[in-house]
């Protein structure tokens, strides 16, 4: 069972893992990987550098950045004393995420890139509450005042803290119905709306989650919508939880690439993410010849009387199982093979996903 309270789930996996790789990423072309007790580390660090801030319990704190593992941390880190993280997407105009940063009276804010800086940074002086903000990125130029930091730097004032007893003290009180993070809306119908969401939310749709999915620490996630949204965050959450390795995509752009080279068991998507597929296979299709096509539809066609089956939960006749094998090593297994070819299972979510496309 999971923990009641994110930021007790975190530490419990950190003691239970050790050394394990807890995530990865990429940097200068090749996937980098931070273990299970380094996560903790810098979690903890992050929580007490907060303190150090004067963050109290309740407080809001944003998180401004394009997917990346110090998203995840500084995330774990507000809550850990028990703040609330407020997520901005990396996308928004200067302008939108001042409106969030004042509604939500946001005085500590997590920014990505240079490109988040900037905006950030425009917005510090006519904001009421803005008064700090952490850069991820260290090649970043700032701007020379003391109202910018990197996160590297943020991390050493919280390991030089000694606020640990206060960080324990706080996490002590910890209760599953306290606020963990507020989400707003994209605007499309008017100012954004923050949607309130407590611990105990996560933690009941983990418990279904485990009810009806059979997962574990074996599998490999791949982070690919953004973590500002419930979906993904919720998923990656979920797959911290479980133990399983969280792998993060930069690029959206690269996906396809990735997925071939982390090769993962579950990964969150939109459907269009498998509509471009989709188009791209039979794309592809169009311009074979003939036989080809007749080929690959015999393969399409087994493999979905083969599904449909084993989803009823029929037997399958022995002259199906070898005419699906051969069909799966012809071409099946090819298809399998643009997502990794390891694929468990990718859950879809955020409008209606075509039935001929599933």
């Amino acid at each position: 069972m999971p923990e009641k309270h994110l930021a007790l789930m975190v530490q419990k996996q950190a003691n239970k893992y050790g050394e394990r790789t807890a995530l990865r990423y990429r940097e200068n072309g090749q996937w980098q990987e931070i273990s299970w007790k380094e996560t903790g580390e810098r979690v903890n660090a992050v929580a007490k550098a907060l303190l150090e801030m004067g963050v109290n319990g309740g407080d809001m704190v944003g998180v401004f950045s394009q997917n990346c593992p110090e998203w995840t941390i500084a995330d774990l880190g507000i809550l850990s004393v028990r703040g609330v993280s407020v997520p901005i997407y990396a996308t928004n105009t200067a302008k939108q995420a001042e409106y969030i940063v004042d509604e939500a009276e946001i005085a500590v804010l997590f920014v990505g890139s240079k490109d988040q800086y900037q905006k950030a940074a425009s917005i510090i002086g006519t904001s009421k509450y803005l008064k700090k903000i952490i850069v991820f990125d260290g090649s970043v130029p700032l701007a020379g005042s003391d109202e910018a930091m990197y996160f590297k730097d943020f991390l050493e004032v919280g390991r030089k803290s000694t606020r640990d007893e206060e960080r324990e003290e706080r996490l002590k009180k910890a209760d599953m119905n306290e606020l963990a993070t507020l989400i707003y809306t994209s605007g499309t119908t008017g100012e954004p709306k923050g949607v309130v969401l407590n611990h105990s939310n996560f933690y009941f749709s983990f418990q279904a989650h485990n009810k009806r999915l059979a997962v574990s620490d074996e599998d490999i996630s791949m982070c690919f919508l953004p973590l500002s949204h419930v979906f993904e965050r919720t998923c990656t959450y979920f797959a911290l939880g479980t133990g399983m390795v969280v792998n993060y995509c930069d690029d959206t752009g690269k996906i396809v690439a990735y997925l071939q080279e982390v090769k993962p068991t579950i990964m969150c998507a939109v459907p269009r993410f498998y509509e471009k597929i989709y188009a791209a296979v039979f794309e592809k299709l169009e311009k074979a010849p003939p036989s080809k096509k007749n080929l690959f539809n015999w393969a399409v066609e087994l493999g979905e009387q083969v599904y449909m089956r084993e989803k009823e939960k029929k037997s399958i006749p022995w002259d199906l199982k070898l005419k699906h094998k051969i069909a799966v090593k012809l071409v099946l297994g090819k298809l399998r093979g643009v997502v990794g070819g390891r694929i468990r299972f990718f859950p879809c979510a955020g409008a209606p996903l075509s039935k001929h496309i599933e």
